[in-house]
């Protein structure tokens, strides 16, 4: 090093004497530097912080599991009584063991007789009540089948008077209509038909030869017009329309006479008698439509009353309502009565532990749950909560153990099932079922489960990582060249993680080398960049 050959320098030519002054106290400057330099190097070294490191490897990443729990039963037994009856006595308490067969409570026998008497009143009550109802709704349906049979009655009868009605109303439109063609027929000689017929032919006839005229004056106007007819072609023409035209004066001439001798066929009295007849026909084709009108109208009245009459009766539930409460008054006097005969005893269904005692001497009894008891005969499970983010690292059928308070090890044991706590959903609970006799109901153990990952390429100890706003990070050891030599730094490195648990974490391939030494801990506070002295390698 510098200050080695410093040390050792020998001058080679003789300081004159002027100078030989200013030679030692050249000497003495650079000794008193090389020490300076010495000592600062060693006050450095004691304050410079010592770190622990380790090198990236392969590895696996274990996750552990410890979670304390109680043994809860497999199955409970619930025992109910009937209601409202006073508690006399009660030989047991919460968390006690029975036998099938012990008295859980007992009734009281004077309050169970009272409350007897009074159900067997009830029922009778009931069944008096079912009885008036029976006979309302017999009376209802007597009298709506009575308003069935007046209304159909009433729509017959109405049926038979309107037909009434319209028949003798259209008898005398007929009889109007046949005066009147009497009349006529007297009038003028000839029947109506005949006259009728003869007005038509005479009209008709008048129609054609009005056609015809029509025709031949065309055909004259079309020859006319043509400058090639002959004259021989001419007057064929004209003389075609004008035999057309005498043809149709004729028959004008027949239909005017044939109006003329009928109307003067026609006195006045005759005008004022037709003119009657032609009012009364008129006002009998008035009466027959109002007959038939009034028919419509009847009997869409009658057939509405009918169809009122035959409307069902708007559901009743009150009689099957009272015979379900009948029942049900009946069902309890069977329970009190079966109670009475075992004297008001209530014994356990199932050997276990209560669990739950909700009766106590001179209360009452209620509907609810009066005793729970946790069936010994079904077995029982270890149950415990495990927080929400390790719920990935166990499942069904995963092998655990317990550890109990008095330092036993349960092994062989395997998950049950995990599901979300219904209290807190941040939490999962996880069970074990227990062979008979392993551990007793609300025993306490502690469950430690291990399952191991997947292999990773690089793993470090988790108390190397780092972070900041920038993510996660490890400080590994860097060499660099000062004025002073080579000193050690710590650098950060940011970092991708795969996965971790309290003691390694798996890192991102690539990212570290093997030669790489990640600093673990240090016995000073080191931040980025710092100067370091490596130490123990972990």
């Amino acid at each position: 090093m510098q200050w080695m050959r410093l040390v050792t320098y020998k001058t080679e030519k003789k300081i004159p004497g002027g100078n030989h002054k200013a030679g030692k106290a050249l000497a003495a400057f650079l000794a008193a530097m090389i020490f300076c330099t010495i000592l600062s190097r060693a006050a450095s070294n004691m304050i410079t912080p010592t770190v622990k490191v380790a090198s990236p490897r392969k590895g696996t990443i274990s996750h552990k599991i410890f979670a304390a729990g109680t043994t809860v039963e497999n199955q409970n037994q619930a025992v109910f009584t009937v209601s409202d009856i006073r508690i006399k006595l009660v030989p047991v308490k919460k968390g006690e063991s029975v036998q099938k067969g012990d008295t859980l409570f007992v009734l009281d026998l004077e309050d169970l007789r009272d409350k007897i008497e009074e159900k067997e009143r009830e029922v009778q009550k009931a069944e008096l009540q079912m009885k008036d109802m029976d006979s309302q709704e017999s009376l209802q349906q007597e009298k709506k089948t009575q308003a069935q049979q007046r209304a159909q009655e009433d729509y017959d009868r109405t049926v038979r008077s309107t037909d009434a009605q319209v028949e003798e109303a259209y008898q005398a439109k007929l009889d109007a209509e046949e005066r009147l063609r009497e009349f006529m027929e007297q009038s003028t000689g000839e029947t109506s038909e005949d006259m009728d017929t003869i007005q038509k032919v005479l009209q008709q006839t008048c129609d054609d030869k009005s056609r015809l005229l029509e025709e031949a004056q065309a055909r004259l106007d079309e020859v006319q017009g043509n400058p090639d007819a002959t004259d021989a072609e001419k007057q064929s023409l004209e003389q075609e329309a004008a035999q057309a035209k005498a043809d149709k004066e004729a028959a004008d001439a027949a239909l005017e006479q044939f109006t003329a001798k009928q109307e003067s066929a026609q006195s006045e009295s005759n005008k004022e008698q037709i003119q009657s007849l032609q009012d009364a026909s008129k006002q009998a084709d008035q009466a027959y439509q109002e007959a038939l009108r009034n028919q419509e109208e009847s009997l869409a009245a009658a057939d509405r009353n009918r169809e009122d009459a035959g409307t069902p009766s708007a559901s009743d539930s009150s009689r099957k309502i009272m015979e379900l409460d009948k029942k049900t008054l009946e069902k309890k006097l069977d329970k009190m009565k079966a109670l009475l005969k075992q004297k008001g005893v209530l014994t356990a269904p199932v050997s276990g532990v209560i669990q739950k005692l909700n009766v106590e001497p001179g209360s009452f009894t209620t509907e609810a749950l009066a005793v729970s008891i946790a069936d010994s005969s079904a077995g029982s499970r270890f149950v415990a909560q495990i927080p929400k983010e390790q719920k990935m690292y166990a499942a069904a059928g995963d092998e655990v153990t317990l550890k109990t308070v008095d330092k036993r090890e349960l092994t062989g044991l395997t998950v049950d099932t995990i599901t979300e706590n219904r209290e807190n959903s941040e939490l999962y609970d996880i069970s074990v079922l227990l062979k008979k006799g392993e551990l007793g109901i609300g025993e306490s153990a502690i469950l430690n489960l291990e399952k191991e990952m997947s292999a990773y390429g690089c793993t470090i100890p988790t108390e190397a990582l780092r972070t900041d706003e920038n993510g996660w990070f490890v400080l590994v050891v860097r060499e660099k060249e000062t004025v002073l030599g080579t000193e050690l730094s710590a650098e950060p490195v940011y970092v991708q993680i795969q996965e971790k648990n309290e003691q390694t974490a798996a890192l991102e391939d690539g990212i570290l080398g093997g030669g790489d030494r990640v600093i673990i801990s240090s016995d000073k506070p080191i931040e980025t960049g710092d100067r370091i002295r490596q130490g123990e390698e972990s």
